[in-house]
């Protein structure tokens, strides 16, 4: 799977090619990426009411086209601040109203004002329906990985190192994100809330749900598209010299990004 994907892509893996071809995010993307979603994963052109897929099994497939769209959202809100598009020009908002979401908040970090995840929440007003669908969220804590523009890449990139020695579970980031996950499950309940990311945001929502596993004793519906690995499957080589240099050469690789962060914060 290519790592350079959008979370959307990722969802339409496996029906075939991606409508978006060769990634390009255009305006035509940016406003009808839900609708294309769903039009690819349903075999449809038109339905007369958008809400109208409910109706269908609530299966995996469909749970990723909301999941994927909601991250998509994330990422859409910090293009348009980075770019100041506001008012008729700004365009995010087809990512969650399509499915029936408002955005209660986006989550913003410190360091720079970027916005590296949001919190929607399902309205009936919003999806024009007298009730909430089956097996439909309540809240959705959605996460966006590494954005490589000058106003977020900077610090995105020093989290992916953090998240690489092991010290993303210290960063402010983490912590916020955590905080948000607490309060939206003691109001909600577990089975209402869903943590959703991509990449970093992917390995964000991982921690969070583990923490909130272990501390809390809840367990929340998590979709995670292409959360990174730092560990490969040493424990399947046979050879004993080459698994060995390989936790030699690893040790030292960690060190060194260790000491780099350290220095930086010094």
């Amino acid at each position: 799977m290519n790592d350079n994907e959008t979370p959307l892509e990722k969802a339409h893996a496996p029906y075939g090619k991606s409508s978006f071809g060769n990634g390009k995010r255009t305006r035509d993307v940016q406003t009808f990426g839900p609708l294309l979603s769903y039009t690819r994963r349903l075999n449809i052109i038109h339905f007369p009411n958008l809400w109208a897929v409910f109706s269908l099994p609530f299966d995996a497939c469909h749970r990723r086209c909301i999941a994927a769209s909601l991250v998509q959202g994330v990422y859409a809100q910090e293009w348009e601040r980075q770019e100041r598009r506001l008012g008729p020009d700004a365009q995010a908002e087809i990512w969650w109203s399509f499915f029936g979401f408002k955005l209660l908040r986006p989550l913003l970090d410190r360091v720079d004002g970027s916005i590296f995840g949001a919190v929607y929440k399902w309205s009936k007003k919003a999806a024009q329906v007298r009730f909430r669908p089956p097996g439909v969220p309540k809240i959705v804590v959605a996460l966006r990985g590494t954005v490589p523009k000058a106003g977020a890449v900077a610090r995105d990139l020093w989290l992916d190192l953090s998240f690489l020695t092991n010290e993303l579970h210290t960063s402010y980031r983490f912590h916020y994100t955590l905080d948000v996950v607490k309060k939206s499950v003691r109001k909600h309940g577990s089975e209402n809330v869903w943590i959703v990311g991509h990449s970093l945001g992917a390995a964000m929502g991982m921690l969070a749900g583990r923490k909130m596993a272990e501390e809390e004793r809840q367990f929340l519906q998590a979709h995670l598209f292409n959360p990174p690995f730092v560990s490969p499957p040493v424990e399947r080589i046979q050879n004993e010299k080459i698994k060995s240099g390989f936790y030699i050469a690893r040790s030292v690789v960690t060190a060194g990004l260790s000491m780099t962060l350290q220095d930086n914060r010094s």
